[in-house]
C-alpha cells in the first residue's frame, strides 16, 4: 500500500525544489517548504476548480497544472486519486522535463494503493 511517506519521496527528484501533499479540503499531509498553511488552500483551490473544468469540457482527468512564476520556480500541480501533489521547480530545470520526471515518479509510486 503507498503511504504519504512514498509521496514525500518526491523531493528527491531532480528538479524539484519543494513539495506540497493536500487532501481536497484544503488541509495538509505533508510538505517540504515555505508557508505551507497558506499554499495548502491554493493547491486544494486550484485542483477543484481544474477538475471542475475538466468536468465541464467532458475529459475524464487533468494531468496537471503549471503556475509560472517570474522568478522560473513554477508550481506544478498534479491530481492524484484524493489528493493533489504540488512541486515546487528549481528555477534552473526545465518544466517540461520535471513533469515527465514526477509523472513517473506518480506512476511508480502508485503501483499499489494511493495515499491514505
Amino acid at each position: 500500500m503507498t503511504t504519504i511517506h512514498d509521496f514525500s519521496n518526491v523531493s528527491k527528484v531532480d528538479g524539484v525544489k519543494g513539495f506540497y501533499l493536500a487532501k481536497y479540503d484544503g488541509s495538509g499531509v505533508a510538505f517540504k517548504g515555505d508557508k505551507a498553511d497558506d499554499i495548502f488552500p491554493f493547491i486544494a483551490f486550484a485542483g477543484l476548480n481544474c477538475d471542475s473544468i475538466r468536468s465541464l469540457l467532458g475529459y475524464t482527468r487533468f494531468n496537471q497544472i503549471i503556475f509560472t512564476r517570474r522568478c522560473r520556480e513554477d508550481i506544478i500541480i498534479f491530481s492524484l486519486s484524493n489528493h493533489f501533489l504540488a512541486v515546487m521547480k528549481e528555477a534552473n530545470t526545465p518544466t517540461p522535463d520535471l513533469v515527465r520526471k514526477v509523472n513517473e515518479f506518480i506512476q511508480t509510486t502508485q503501483k499499489g494503493d494511493t495515499a491514505s
